[in-house]
């Protein structure tokens, strides 16, 4: 679940058909697609991608024994998410190909009983009230905390502790920080899946055309600024002699295109998101509300952004070639294979700095969690674990769509569409500028991004009201929230 409660191109793909490119970035080579080497193969010399890591780590061990159900029967388990689409259920198909593969002698079998993320979430509450819930399934990370709160998802720890030698999350593979940041009071509710991280889009076709500079490859000090970037945009806009927009030189929307990437816009300012305590909304403080103003004057101060009227129908969306510069994530780079293909010169280039501030980026991921409740713990658990881990996240790593969350992948990371020669640096090196705390981890975030923060963003963007206006008038409506949500945090009293 994003930070912004819109429903996303990440959430919600639609139907994907997978061309002759996209089936053989799903399928790759077998040696692509292979399990990652355990210590022992990668120490007698493995060649190959997973052996061209950037760091000395090496995927630990997969565990055996420890975690093999015992019954003589096979079990069969429910896998859930909302990859509905062609290609993200074969995604998902290869990390259970992957399990098979890896434990050839387990009487498991996996069912997987996707949802779209419309009727997702009501299903699964659905299904687990009648007993029948999935017994290893995606949530959006503001679902972790209420989920957990009603005992339907059990604390991970111990199970993973089980593991003994083989336990992935206390090796040095394991980026343990991304890991820690994820718990409740100490304890994973959930384990992330499906990282992704702030970026911006480019059409570098249009630049080419229109005799401009290429974006920076990634950040550092040849990095780029929101001045740069509304500068570019200006020189990258079409109109008519009427006004009527023929090309846009950047794409915005009330929520700066969803997921975390408001939170980027207002921590690059210079701005904070909440209270060091969790129970304070900081964006009507400078300069959250210069920040807002400035997404809103894209469209009616400068005129480099399509407004709501202009955008009617995806008119200038990045896709269809009309748009030049568009905030978004990095994990489309993944579809835009399938979707954009070589229809024109397409890339990404890091998050913009601001003034003398340090460039920040939003680093946000969905769940894994397991049914506290369901009737083959052992093995769900044993499903559970592999997904997640060193091996099980490799088909996302490697295609792009998740951020690699173990060191040794990092050489792995969209190596399936490698040969595209797509600039992957904002992605591995944003790492180093992400913003530590995960916002909507606060269990009343969601709820006041639906009723207060959504809205508010709505109408700045809308010019119904100014950005100073508009937070001043719903943070004290928020810190209401935000005071309940950081009580059951335990983080104030």
């Amino acid at each position: 679940m994003s930070p912004n409660p819109r429903v996303t191109r990440r959430s919600m793909i639609g139907a994907v058909v997978v061309s002759t490119l996209g089936a053989a970035l799903i399928a790759g080579c077998s040696q692509a697609s292979s399990p990652a080497p355990t210590q022992s193969t990668a120490a007698s010399g493995q060649t190959g991608s997973a052996a061209r890591a950037t760091t000395a780590a090496q995927p630990t061990t997969v565990p055996q024994a420890a975690s093999q159900p015992s019954s003589s029967e096979v079990v069969e388990l429910v896998e859930s998410s909302w990859a509905t689409d062609t290609y993200g259920l074969a995604r998902e198909q290869e990390r259970l190909d992957l399990f098979k593969k890896t434990y050839p002698n387990a009487k498991i079998t996996v069912k997987l009983r996707n949802v779209a993320s419309s009727g997702y979430r009501q299903q699964v509450l659905t299904q687990l009230a009648g007993g029948v819930g999935p017994d290893v399934f995606r949530l959006g990370w503001a679902d972790v905390f209420p989920f957990k709160e009603q005992g339907q998802i059990p604390a991970l720890d111990d199970k993973l502790k089980s593991l003994g030698k083989d336990d992935w999350l206390s090796s040095e593979d394991a980026k343990k920080e991304i890991f820690d940041g994820a718990r409740y009071t100490g304890k994973l509710y959930g384990l992330p899946m499906g990282g992704d991280m702030s970026n911006v889009e480019v059409n570098k076709s249009l630049f080419k055309a229109a005799g401009v500079k290429d974006p920076p490859i990634t950040y550092g000090e040849s990095n780029w600024s929101f001045d740069d970037m509304l500068e570019l945009a200006k020189s990258l806009t079409k109109r008519n002699s009427d006004g009527t927009p023929i090309q846009m030189g950047i794409g915005v929307d009330a929520g700066m295109n969803g997921s975390g990437n408001p939170v980027s816009l207002v921590e690059s300012w210079g701005g904070q998101t909440l209270s060091d305590d969790w129970s304070k909304f900081l964006w009507a403080q400078d300069p959250g509300p210069e920040a807002w103003q400035w997404n809103a004057d894209l469209v009616w101060k400068w005129k480099v952004a399509a407004s709501q009227a202009e955008s009617q129908g995806g008119a200038f969306s990045f896709n269809n070639g009309r748009l030049a510069i568009y905030p978004h994530y990095v994990s489309q780079l993944s579809y835009h294979t399938l979707d954009i293909k070589d229809k024109f010169d397409w890339d990404q280039a890091p998050w913009p700095t601001k003034g003398n501030n340090p460039v920040k980026v939003m680093f946000w991921y969905s769940a894994w969690v397991m049914n506290a409740k369901g009737k083959h713990p052992d093995q769900a658990f044993q499903l559970l674990q592999f997904v997640a881990g060193p091996i099980g996240t490799i088909p996302g790593v490697e295609l792009g769509w998740e951020l690699p969350l173990f060191k040794s992948l990092d050489a792995r990371y969209n190596s399936r569409i490698a040969k595209l020669n797509k600039n992957i640096k904002p992605a591995i090196d944003g790492f180093e500028h992400r913003i530590a705390r995960h916002y909507y981890h606060q269990p009343r975030w969601q709820e006041a991004s639906t009723k207060y923060i959504g809205p508010a963003l709505d109408d700045i963007f809308a010019r119904k009201k100014t950005a100073a206006e508009a937070l001043k008038e719903i943070t004290p409506k928020v810190n209401a929230l935000l005071e309940e949500g950081a009580k059951l945090m335990g983080t104030i009293s």
